[in-house]
């Protein structure tokens, strides 16, 4: 499979890791990131994580919501791209 970025409705749902390109917006910021995700068949969602959270996007409609009082925040996944492969070490 060529590398570079396809459309999120032909993300892998074989449980497979790979790139995705997601955006996270508030009333306050928008966020555009890359994080490593894949699709979970137990919980019939994307799980995309970075350092410091989760995110679990609908298999349907690749949006996450997260609601905290009156805060929302809302994540769409707008594109996915396969892990490239590691380096070679020589030793």
């Amino acid at each position: 499979m060529e590398n570079k970025w396809q459309p999120i409705e032909t993300a892998p749902k074989d449980g497979s890791k790979f790139l995705m390109f997601m955006t996270t917006s508030t009333i306050v910021y928008i966020v555009k990131q890359t994080l490593i995700a894949h699709y979970s068949s137990e919980l019939d969602c994307f799980i995309a994580h970075n350092s410091h959270k989760f995110f679990y996007l609908d298999s349907k409609t690749f949006n996450a919501e997260k609601r905290v009082d009156t805060f929302a925040e809302l994540s769409q996944a707008n594109n996915w791209m396969p892990l490239p492969k590691p380096p070679v070490i020589n030793n």
